[in-house]
């Protein structure tokens, strides 16, 4: 009888033993980029936690992210998981990678349980990167196994591959095979960067047919905002942050907090709670409906016509305020900056208060002549959802409906020049120089060498520079169309650039120096004087590093004014 309960005793010790190393082992045999940690024996229950995007601004973050990573602790999930933007990336230095790589080993290996990586676009920013994820850390789509459960890492950035036709086909066809195979898993969950069902719905539709019949749950990030979907009764989530950048408000709804998540899996059931330091929420704190109603609640318009020289115009900002959701909503307003000497501002600030079904509004009235545009005052908007603060936002001024709008969609393209002076400069150093690359002349290199011989599109109206030089970091090129107009007329030009550009008309400089760094993204306006005839239009833009592009149009509602990227 003693015999017989040992022989059993150990026989299930065995088990016990046979289980926790086949489930260890297979991120080595499986070459799955992880944190080797010794995974829970508990074939029942489990939970596991996913981490948000670390990058994509957000240096100085660390102590967010240790934050989360000390929590994780506490909770002792099974094991975690990432969904990218480990790193700030973007470069083709493999010593600059590793040291990166380093410093965020160094904060994450402070866990106790295995961490398995998903890719994202600031891991994977070109084929040095891919292929660097490949040595270095593993595969970069997978797919594994754990306690009845499936799980399929996405790489969303396959576009990078060496053969990135191929590799993107060999990707899709292992995601609709892998699922295929497994559907009668209990649950599938699936981790990506970017959200593919909002950004590649093509290679998504395939995707989501294979899923059909299963018992799934979709997890992303890249957004930095938290945002919680229902689709086709499953649930689709995009994850904010773990320490990226972002504009962290108090109001969970709007979704803009850093956070991670633990998800605990019962059976076929996945409970997904959202964690914020001292903080337990439900992943629909933030529903996209929400952010639907809020993002509509809210309308804005100028009207500001071109001032004449000598004289005074006079134009308004409006904004309307319809509360369709079941809190009261308040919005404060207020211009600063404000020189007297050039501007008028009537009234400089004012409040909007609304209660539920409330439709309000208020006009800031404005006096100005064209010696104003070169000191604008900005616009300063507090949000507020039931009584807290959901956003601040400066807002310039803009002289033209941005939607309305004509962009020029076909450009001529010059050659491209590197900004002298730069190497081994610091990135400080180095923006300097490129910011002061912009006297009130075209530049040294205007004349035969530009050489504009090649035509490139601007798709919706965006001009990627960075595309079509193949990603030149610290260059300047210049791109030429021309503009018809039947008149000698003064119209409103209108351009929003990444990292830095000015504009000449019939080769004098028509406008200032405009820096994404001081537009915030949104579009810098300034008058243009075309004469009769045809005119030469000339962006001078240069690249910092990362995106470089521009988008450029004109305020001509009624289409009078003709394009072309050809000499007439």
């Amino acid at each position: 009888m003693y015999k017989r309960i040992f022989v059993t005793f150990f026989v299930a010790i065995l088990v016990f033993v046979n289980i926790a190393f086949s489930e260890e082992s297979f991120l080595e045999k499986g070459n799955i980029p992880s944190l080797k940690r010794v995974f829970s024996a508990d074939s029942d229950k489990f939970t596991f936690a996913i981490i948000g995007d670390k990058t994509g601004g957000g240096e100085q973050n660390w102590p967010i992210f240790d934050r989360a990573v000390e929590e994780i602790n506490l909770l002792d999930p099974d094991f975690a998981m990432t969904v990218g933007d480990h790193i700030q990336g973007y470069s083709s230095d493999v010593n600059a990678m590793e040291k990166m790589w380093k410093e965020y080993m160094e904060h994450l290996s402070v866990l106790k349980m295995p961490v398995i990586f998903v890719p994202g676009n600031h891991d994977i920013s070109n084929t040095i990167m891919y292929k660097f994820w490949q040595e270095k850390l593993g595969k970069t789509h997978f797919s594994f196994d754990y306690k009845g459960c499936h799980f399929v890492g996405i790489n969303t950035e396959e576009h990078q591959a060496p053969e990135s036709a191929t590799a993107i086909k060999e990707f899709s066809d292992f995601l609709v095979s892998d699922i295929n195979k497994n559907k009668s898993a209990k649950h599938i969950f699936i981790f990506m960067h970017r959200p593919l069902w909002l950004e590649d719905k093509g290679m998504w539709k395939n995707i989501d047919s294979a899923l059909e019949g299963s018992n799934y749950t979709v997890f992303a990030g890249h957004y930095h905002n938290l945002s919680s979907s229902i689709i086709n009764n499953h649930k689709y989530i995009v994850l904010s942050a773990t320490g990226a950048g972002l504009d962290e408000f108090p109001a969970p709804e709007i979704g803009s907090f850093h956070h991670y998540t633990v998800v605990t899996v019962d059976g076929k059931n996945a409970t997904i709670a959202i964690v914020r330091p001292g903080n337990i929420m439900p992943e629909t704190i933030s529903p996209t409906e929400l952010h639907k109603k809020l993002e509509s609640s809210v309308s804005m318009k100028f009207e500001m016509p071109v001032p004449i020289v000598k004289e005074m115009a006079t134009g308004k900002f409006t904004l309307i305020l319809n509360n369709e959701i079941a809190k009261p909503l308040k919005i404060k307003l207020n211009v600063s900056g404000i020189n007297e000497n050039l501007w008028k501002v009537t009234p400089p600030e004012t409040i909007l208060e609304t209660a539920s079904g409330e439709k309000k509004q208020a006009v800031i009235e404005f006096s100005y002549n064209a010696d104003s545009l070169s000191a604008l005052p900005k616009i300063n908007i507090e949000f507020y959802y039931d009584g807290k603060l959901l956003y601040k936002q400066e807002q310039k001024i803009e002289f033209a409906d941005t939607n309305s709008i004509r962009k020029i969609d076909k450009w001529a393209m010059g050659v491209v020049f590197d900004v002298p002076d730069v190497k081994d400069k610091t990135s400080a150093e180095a923006e300097t120089i490129v910011y002061n690359y912009f006297p009130t002349k075209l530049g040294p290199e205007v004349g035969s060498k530009i050489y504009f011989g090649t035509t490139a599109e601007a798709k919706n109206g965006m001009l990627d520079l960075d595309a079509f030089y193949e990603k030149a970091d610290y260059a300047v090129a210049y791109s030429q169309a021309y503009i018809y107009s039947s008149a000698d007329t003064t119209v409103w030009g209108a351009i929003k650039v990444d990292d830095v550009a000015s504009v000449f008309v019939n080769g004098n400089q028509s406008s200032r120096v405009f820096k994404l760094k001081d537009s915030g993204g949104q579009f810098d306006f300034f008058p243009m004087s075309l004469k009769a005839g045809w005119n030469q239009v000339m962006v001078k833009c240069a690249d910092l590093t990362g995106g470089w592009n521009f988008t450029f149009g004109l305020d001509d509602p009624q289409s009078k004014l003709k394009f072309s990227d050809k000499s007439q």
